[in-house]
């Protein structure tokens, strides 16, 4: 077999994990509660998608891809007094729907707002009868597998993007 020239390299991982509704009851988390994201938070989920983007390495999940999911009623805030986390819903069916956005700002992590976020999202999916959770992530996120934790996910499968030359 004869060798090509060119290069790789890993531009991306990520891991998908399901999880249900029971399980993510365990912890309620902060108090406040889930709101759908409006014409108003626009400014919001461009900046916040951004800053996602940024910290998880995924250039995709940015401020544009919140704008649509806001526009297709995906986009998520957890609120007390102000926003303290966004959950983007990357697709929803009638039975299955996927989580590809759970940012929460760095002044206010570890405060249980992502898990009660989580929690309220999966009442929401209950009403709605949507049984097949799951949520993408990245692997070597601590704040993701300390949430994948909590919400007693189980492993699906890890994918790697890769960009060749």
């Amino acid at each position: 077999m004869s060798q090509r020239g060119g290069s790789w390299a890993i531009n991306t991982s990520g891991r998908l994990l399901s999880f249900s509704s029971l399980s993510a009851t365990n912890d309620p988390g902060a108090a406040g509660m889930l709101r759908l994201a409006a014409a108003g938070d626009t400014a919001l989920a461009q900046s916040w998608g951004a800053a996602a983007s940024i910290d998880s390495g995924i250039a995709a999940l940015d401020g544009r891809m919140c704008m649509q999911l806001l526009g297709a009623k995906l986009l998520y805030f957890w609120v007390d007094d102000q926003p303290r986390c966004m959950i983007g819903l990357l697709r929803e069916t009638r039975d299955s729907a996927a989580v590809g956005i759970v940012y929460t700002p760095a002044t206010f992590r570890g405060q249980g707002y992502a898990t009660a976020a989580m929690t309220a999202l999966c009442k929401l999916l209950d009403e709605r009868g949507v049984a097949n959770r799951y949520l993408w992530t990245d692997p070597k996120s601590d704040g993701a597998n300390a949430l994948a934790r909590k919400l007693g996910c189980g492993f699906v499968y890890d994918s790697l993007d890769i960009d060749c030359a």
